[in-house]
């Protein structure tokens, strides 16, 4: 589902973070970032958090990526590449200098690739996300009884 830069703007106002504030305006103002928006200006909850061997298993060598999120520093990289984020673990950062990775800010490259040029975006389909399916009760006295029951258990 797309939002609308208006609905980005909403949820941009809750923001505390002056960085990740910046951030959302300057992908909301090109076209190409948006998607990157609308991950950064909703709940933290849904943004990337990815380890180093994640990331190496999903990017090709010479690739540039973008994880809108946190990069964490479990695993390592094995391959030249592009990595922009968020935010970087200072372990992480300094995993991905030795091993020859460039690494840089959204914001940075966002003024430096407006068009979002060969950039591919790391996003996890979160599992996590999944809601629980509760019975669906349609008498008052069976849903008291169903409270009943998870009382006691």
């Amino acid at each position: 589902m797309i939002k609308t830069k208006t609905k980005i703007e909403k949820q941009m106002q809750k923001k505390t973070s002056t960085e990740l504030v910046k951030t959302i305006i300057a992908a909301k103002k090109n076209k190409a970032w948006i998607r990157v928006a609308e991950i950064l200006s909703g709940p933290r909850k849904n943004r990337a958090n990815l380890n180093l061997e994640e990331i190496d298993k999903k990017v090709e060598e010479d690739e540039t990526v973008v994880i809108p999120g946190k990069v964490l520093s479990q695993g390592s990289v094995n391959k030249k590449i592009k990595i922009i984020a968020l935010n970087f673990s200072e372990k992480a950062k300094e995993k991905l200098l030795k091993s020859k990775c460039e690494v840089l800010s959204i914001i940075e490259e966002i003024k430096k690739n407006p068009g979002a040029d060969k950039v591919k975006i790391l996003y996890p389909h979160s599992s996590a996300q999944v809601k629980l399916k509760l019975p669906i009760r349609s008498s008052t006295s069976q849903t008291k009884a169903w409270s009943n029951e998870r009382k006691k258990n």
